[in-house]
């Protein structure tokens, strides 16, 4: 496979990532509502999700990676417009209809900042995994005098 499309791939991976633990913390009334649970479940719900995809997106994109191709390092930018996207065809696909489901206005800073920290968390993957891969390297090597 080629390094262009497989960046875009890795790239395709974290925006879904994002998206998904975005979505989530934006429909928690709507998940409420559907699952006809209370808001604190729900909340409580969304959270555990949020962390298995957390989880899970941290080991899959850890096995996928090469590290030593510094093309990749451009995913940590590259998922954005996958994610604007993503964005625009939920909001387009699933209106908000009822206006008890509109999220308080405090969510936004909450995706605010994760969408800053996500590249570094991404940067940080990387990097785990570059430091793992020549830290074996060096390590089977015969020691000279």
């Amino acid at each position: 496979m080629s390094s262009f499309l497989k960046l875009n791939t890795y790239a395709l991976i974290a925006a879904i990532a994002m998206f998904l633990m975005t979505e989530i913390m934006l429909n928690i009334y709507r998940i409420s509502n559907v699952l006809n649970i209370s808001i604190t479940n729900g909340s409580v719900l969304s959270l555990l999700v949020t962390f298995l995809i957390v989880i899970i997106f941290t080991f899959v994109f850890y096995r996928l990676i090469d590290p030593f191709n510094f093309l990749f390092f451009t995913t940590t930018l590259v998922w954005l417009p996958y994610y604007l996207l993503f964005i625009y065809l939920f909001s387009i696909l699933f209106p908000i209809e009822n206006r008890g489901e509109i999220p308080p206005p405090i969510t936004g800073l909450i995706i605010m900042a994760k969408l800053i920290g996500y590249p570094f968390y991404l940067g940080l993957i990387f990097q785990f995994k570059r430091r793992k891969i020549s830290g074996a390297k060096t390590a089977n090597k015969p020691i000279q005098q």
